[in-house]
């Protein structure tokens, strides 16, 4: 059985690279869901039509080409940020403050 790859968190060794990519598809199947309807509602709104789709057979090809493309590329950047999202490094909130008190600690001592 290969394992799934996903980059190193710093959640520690205890993340199950399984449910880490189960969080990445639901993340991505949510957003993606969002995206497109908010850019299918916003199209109809400015032009009070459907947007084009290839069963459309008086709809030109350029038109539903160029849709499929602007909607291409927003389901892709959303896509990239829910990964981002969902595999950005989260500190420990223990270690963190407890990092960050020793270094204010230091500079009142240095002062």
């Amino acid at each position: 059985m290969s394992e799934l790859s996903t980059p190193a968190t710093s959640d520690g060794p205890g993340v199950n690279p399984r449910v880490q990519a189960a969080k990445i598809a639901i993340m991505e199947m949510a957003a993606t869901w969002v995206v497109r309807t908010a850019l299918n509602s916003g199209f109809r709104r400015a032009t009070g039509n459907s947007p084009p789709t290839a069963r459309d057979p008086d709809v030109p090809y350029r038109r539903i080409i160029a849709w499929a493309a602007m909607t291409a590329a927003a389901v892709t950047a959303v896509d990239i940020v829910a990964d981002r999202v969902v595999l950005r490094p989260r500190p420990r909130s223990v270690g963190i403050h407890r990092d960050l008190d020793k270094q204010r600690n230091e500079r009142k001592n240095d002062d």
